[in-house]
């Protein structure tokens, strides 16, 4: 049997390397120094405050980019919402190419208004040598 290129990419190590790739792209926007303000500005607002702000800043391009921030092409900012009802303002998500059976990567930004430590079981470690 031949493995086309297009085959071999969507491979699991593909997607690996896909998801990855995704990642990296959305911390490099998201760490520039003026996305870092606009949430400095953001997390500096009453917790009741901060959904408006989201939705006349943060996720409309025109008031991003009088700020001097342009999202990336295929990289979206918009509100979401969980079923776990964490405080999330909003996301910002970048698709994957097509193909894939994982279609996107999502960084998503909560409204807590102190550093939540991650819970102990997060740093368990998943398979265990001994």
């Amino acid at each position: 049997m031949v493995t086309t290129a297009n085959q071999a990419s969507l491979a699991p190590e593909g997607l690996d390397a896909a998801i990855r790739q995704a990642l990296t792209e959305i911390s490099q926007f998201t760490s520039t120094a003026k996305f870092q303000n606009l949430l400095q500005e953001l997390y500096d607002l009453p917790i009741n405050d901060r959904a408006r702000f989201v939705e006349s800043v943060i996720i409309e391009d025109s008031a991003l980019r009088s700020r001097g921030i342009d999202t990336p092409q295929g990289m979206i900012v918009q509100r979401s919402a969980f079923g776990d009802k964490r405080p999330t303002l909003f996301c910002v998500t970048k698709y994957l190419p097509p193909g894939y059976q994982w279609k996107k990567v999502t960084l998503t930004f909560d409204s807590y208004t102190v550093p939540q430590a991650p819970p102990q079981s997060a740093f368990t470690p998943v398979n265990r040598i001994g």
